[in-house]
């Protein structure tokens, strides 16, 4: 047989100490909204995390070669004027403008 009421502590209990079945299905429905927030918030944060852990490495001396770049990066980087890919670091990149690789590959581009 159910009873109507849940008992929070074994000892000593007074009726202020109990919670009728109602009160804990809410209680329930709270905890169980939150889970799901929570698991929610975990897997967006995770994902941010794991976007960001690949230049968390990179500092201003990191050589280029060292760089999570795409081949496709790589070679851009490779055809630039001035850029030397295995002994230039982040530092000699941070000089090179978006007009530079414009230039690179649509030399007939006015800018």
């Amino acid at each position: 047989m159910h009873s109507p009421w849940i008992i929070l502590k074994t000892y000593n209990y007074e009726k202020k100490d109990l919670l009728t079945y109602h009160e804990f299905l809410e209680a329930l429905a709270v905890v169980k909204a939150f889970r799901k927030q929570i698991s929610e918030l975990f897997r967006e944060v995770d994902g941010e995390v794991v976007s960001l852990s690949k230049f968390i490495g990179v500092s201003k001396d990191t050589k280029i070669y060292r760089l999570p770049l795409s081949t496709r990066a790589m070679n851009v980087l490779k055809a630039m004027d001035g850029i030397d890919v295995l002994e230039g670091t982040t530092e000699d990149l941070a000089k090179t403008s978006l007009r530079d690789l414009l230039k690179l590959h649509m030399p007939d581009l006015k800018l």
